[in-house]
């Protein structure tokens, strides 16, 4: 699971500019945020992943020497429900945001206490609370791959069954809504489902067609070299080769093909470079059909696209 985001700082706006702006389907403003490190995070940075982004507070509006129970209450369902449920997905990024705090360390005792497995920001002049709610009350927000962020909400009505079991069970009254990410829960899930968009434009070439390509156009080349029921083809095929980033790199400097090692050209290659057949192989050649780099096996995205970029020098 993803913990950190890069963004451009905001202007303040007016709640009805902001309740148009977080509509769902709408694109999300970009922004920018301090951790408790004091690091500055941009949500440029994760361009094509889920961002879970709970505006939260640490203290009530009226009050600031009472702590929010239902922010602290939400953190701790955000531990239990949200990083329990997608613990190995690397697509989601999961940061709450507090527009409402008396200094830093008051976040850090709390993060500490609770134990939370997720890292928070500080949204100091509360530029990310009034752009996304047009106040510093407490919001959910999911933002998708494509950029477009909805409002998701953070309760949802008791049954009278489950009034009645409270009652018998406690003595007291439950109340008639109680917080919920359910619908939080849902629409990750749904987000996570859609495909990045953009990508790697693989060519239907031979590699000498490839090389001729490359000559002209003054490129290198990409030749991804893969079984396609493996795992770690899947993610680079999947996960890493349909990024907007890494398309942006790679179509700018490579003509891109790809084979499979069991078929035609692609065993020849296999043969040919001496590759193994456990793990994807991407050979960077040059025109002439020298190898420069080869990258064995799969990585997320970010860490492949700096290796890449670091093995043939240049900057991603």
């Amino acid at each position: 699971m993803k913990i950190i985001l890069p963004l451009l700082l905001l202007a303040c706006c007016s709640r009805n500019a902001a309740a148009q702006e977080t509509d769902a389907g709408r694109p999300a403003p970009p922004f920018e945020v301090a951790l408790l490190d004091d690091s500055i995070v941009n949500s440029a940075r994760f361009d094509g992943e889920v961002i879970f982004l709970p505006v939260l507070r640490a203290t009530l509006p009226n009050n600031p020497a009472i702590a929010c129970a239902r922010s602290i209450g939400l953190l701790n369902m955000i531990n239990k429900e949200i990083i329990a449920r997608f613990p190995d997905e690397q697509d989601l990024v999961v940061l709450p945001v507090f527009a409402r705090y008396a200094n830093k360390q008051e976040i850090t005792r709390l993060r500490a206490r609770y134990r939370l497995a997720f890292p928070i920001a500080l949204d100091k002049n509360k530029h990310v609370a009034t752009r996304l709610a047009g106040d510093d009350a407490i919001h959910l927000f999911v933002i998708d791959r494509q950029g477009n962020v909805s409002e998701i909400p953070h309760e949802r009505e008791t049954t009278p069954q489950e009034r009645a079991r409270y009652k018998a069970t406690t003595g007291q009254t439950l109340p008639y809504t109680r917080l919920s990410l359910e619908e939080a829960a849902r629409a990750i899930e749904d987000a996570l489902a859609a495909p990045p968009s953009g990508g790697v434009l693989f060519q239907p070439l031979t590699l000498a067609d490839a090389l001729a390509a490359a000559r002209e156009e003054n490129k290198l080349v990409l030749v991804y070299c893969y079984l396609p029921w493996y795992a770690s083809a899947q993610h680079l095929l999947n996960r890493v080769f349909t990024r907007r980033a890494i398309g942006d790199y790679c179509n700018a400097r490579f003509v891109c093909v790809k084979f499979d090692m069991e078929e035609g050209e692609g065993a020849r290659l296999q043969e040919r470079f001496g590759l193994s057949l456990s793990e994807p192989t991407t050979l960077f050649l040059t025109p002439d059909g020298a190898e420069i780099y080869r990258n064995v096996g799969s990585s997320p995205h970010r860490e492949w696209l700096a290796t890449i970029s670091e093995a043939i020098k240049e900057e991603p």
